[in-house]
């Protein structure tokens, strides 16, 4: 009895035993597999669509800065702008407007081949540093000379308007002639003169055409009015709008009428616009300083005589 007592109770012991093993390798079972659930998901790929959430927030704003460039180019018509304001005013404008200050000698009435009897109304302006002897002058076609009055102009602090009736007489219905302003300095040489041909008719009325452009046939460069030239040569550069084809004369006259040198220019007067040319005029002198003039002149090639001359004073020394 005993015996059986003490089989039963080892049993129990060891059935008990058996079953507190299997409790304490479930429990130490457990937590490895919960371990290895949750080392899977690592690493917190969660957070990589915020990463690519805000790098496309970023790349949205690229497109905005974008846009703010695309107005960079509205700057570029008012710097367009700013480049077609000035005009350099020394280069003369093709179409330049009717101001006497342009002109040295400006005949604003009558203009180029006017019909005109006698007696007509003549209009021209001077300015102020070219005022002095004045001649007004008709030459025939043949050279005679049909009119002429001479005075005097004084300078002023504006361009002088002169008008004058001028009446005339000529033997034939009609007759091409040229009407040429001119005045003189103190020296008797001619600082400028211009001219315009006219018809003239023994009877008729008076057919006004409109006057030349405003502008001068010559715009000398270098040397300026009244500069100072040394080394025994004067450079000259210039701009020019011939009267005919025939050859211009560029000289130095000394204020006693001498040529200290001179030069022959040959341009196409077809051509509308200006004609630039260079040239050198060398001289010799014995004073110490001369006072000379700079001229550029030009002769009709109808009617004998000078159609236009251009000129201004500098001072030469050896």
């Amino acid at each position: 009895m005993n015996r059986f007592l003490c089989l039963l109770l080892l049993l129990c012991s060891l059935a008990l035993f058996s079953a507190c093993t299997r409790t304490d390798r479930a429990t130490l079972s457990l937590p490895t597999v919960t371990a290895t659930e949750e080392s899977t998901p690592e690493p917190s790929l969660t957070l990589k669509p915020v990463t690519a959430t805000r790098t496309l927030t970023a790349t949205r704003r690229l497109p905005t800065a974008t846009a703010s460039l695309t107005l960079t180019p509205s700057l570029t018509p008012t710097a367009t702008r700013r480049r077609w304001t000035p005009t350099p005013t020394f280069t003369p404008s093709n179409t330049p407007t009717l101001d006497p200050n342009n002109v040295i000698l400006r005949i604003a009435a009558p203009g180029p081949m006017s019909k005109l009897s006698s007696p007509f109304n003549l209009v021209f302006y001077i300015l102020p540093e070219y005022t002095g002897v004045t001649r007004i002058e008709i030459i025939g076609e043949d050279g005679r000379e049909i009119y002429r009055k001479v005075f005097r102009t004084y300078e002023q602090s504006s361009p002088s308007r002169v008008t004058e009736d001028v009446s005339f007489e000529i033997s034939a219905a009609s007759e091409v002639a040229r009407l040429q302003i001119s005045t003189q300095d103190e020296f008797g040489r001619i600082m400028a003169l211009n001219s315009v041909r006219l018809l003239l008719m023994s009877v008729g009325d008076n057919q006004y055409t409109p006057p030349y452009e405003a502008f001068d046939r010559v715009v000398l460069r270098f040397p300026r009015r009244e500069a100072e030239v040394t080394g025994g040569e004067v450079r000259v550069v210039g701009m020019i709008r011939p009267f005919n084809n025939g050859p211009v004369i560029l000289e130095l006259v000394d204020r006693r009428g001498t040529i200290i040198s001179s030069r022959l220019l040959y341009f196409d007067a077809s051509l509308t616009e200006f004609q630039h040319f260079e040239s050198s005029l060398p001289y010799q002198i014995s004073e110490s300083q001369v006072y000379a003039r700079i001229v550029l002149r030009q002769s009709d090639d109808r009617i004998p005589g000078p159609a236009y001359l251009y000129s201004h004073e500098i001072l030469i020394k050896p």
